[in-house]
């Protein structure tokens, strides 16, 4: 009558042990795969990263193009950096931006410089492109500019130069007694390992009136001349003495007289390379001559394509 009592108890311990039994290997199993999500997301993240940054790099270099994206569709901002914003060169070079404002959303500006005025890398920094194209015979940069400049592009700044902007100093930059309207030609002082170019003396330095001029890509696949093989540009004004850096690489040149027979050939559109991608391209022409290669190099160091 009461012999199945001790049976039962026995069953119900037996059904508790192996109950505790399942529930430890639940957990065992649940603590297993939460190590392994962990081994996985510290394994994957690596990798993500450097996907992430291939995305970015290659999106800079004009590779992919992400401006369908709100994010990356946002108004290119051009500072134009001269001596005299009433020059026609820099009025046509504004007229050029302007003309392509409203396809590719480019916003142009200009602040005139002068040796005395102060400019600072995070004013540079505010603008997606800087363009130094002065016009005067004695392109001046003071040293203090010349600085901010270097500083602006040692953290990422994209920069265009054109001809021999900024070679020229303030005497009294250089000099302890001076002539307060006198000029020092220094070349790309605090910018040359910068630069895709460099003259040797001032003399080698000045742009001369070239007739017959012809642009001719070497690299028609670099962003800056995709689609373009030879634009004739008429009469310029270039370095003809101008020579490549260590850093530069040179995507088009300029033929003098044509390019069947040509009088000289140097460098017309040269681009710095560096690990972390171009940060200044070189027109040794006025560079609204070539609007639509112009463009492409605005497009390409904002991280778009044309």
């Amino acid at each position: 009558m009461y012999g199945g009592g001790p049976q039962q108890g026995e069953r119900g311990g037996g059904d508790d042990a192996a109950l505790m039994a399942a529930l430890a290997m639940a957990a065992a199993q649940e603590e297993a795969e939460k190590r392994r999500r962990v081994k996985f997301a510290e394994a994957a993240l690596p990798l993500a990263l450097l996907v992430i940054l291939a995305i970015i790099f290659a999106v800079k270099l004009g590779f992919i193009d992400l401006s369908f994206l709100p994010f990356f569709n946002q108004p290119v901002d051009v500072l134009i950096l001269t001596d005299s914003s009433s020059d026609v060169s820099i009025q046509r070079l504004i007229q050029v931006l302007q003309e392509q404002a409203s396809y590719y959303k480019i916003k142009a500006r200009v602040l005139q410089l002068s040796p005395n005025k102060r400019i600072f890398a995070q004013q540079l920094a505010d603008a997606d492109v800087v363009v130094l194209y002065e016009t005067e015979t004695y392109p001046t940069l003071s040293l203090q500019q010349r600085k901010e400049i270097a500083k602006y592009l040692k953290t990422g700044g994209k920069l265009i130069v054109v001809k021999n902007s900024g070679t020229y100093i303030p005497q009294c930059d250089v000099l302890g007694e001076c002539d307060p309207n006198a000029r020092e030609w220094v070349g790309w002082l605090e910018l040359e390992d910068f630069m895709p170019v460099e003259c040797y003396e001032e003399a080698a330095c000045q742009p001369e009136s070239v007739k017959n001029a012809t642009l001719y890509t070497i690299d028609p696949e670099h962003p800056v001349m995709r689609g373009f093989e030879s634009i004739e540009m008429g009469t310029v004004t270039s370095i003809k003495e101008l020579q490549i850096s260590k850093s530069g690489v040179d995507i088009a040149d300029v033929y003098e007289g044509g390019i069947e027979n040509p009088e000289a050939v140097f460098p017309g559109v040269t681009v710095s390379q560096g690990v972390f991608g171009v940060r200044v391209i070189h027109f040794n022409y006025d560079p609204w001559v070539t609007k639509n290669v112009f463009i492409n190099a605005v497009l390409y160091l904002a991280g778009r394509s044309a």
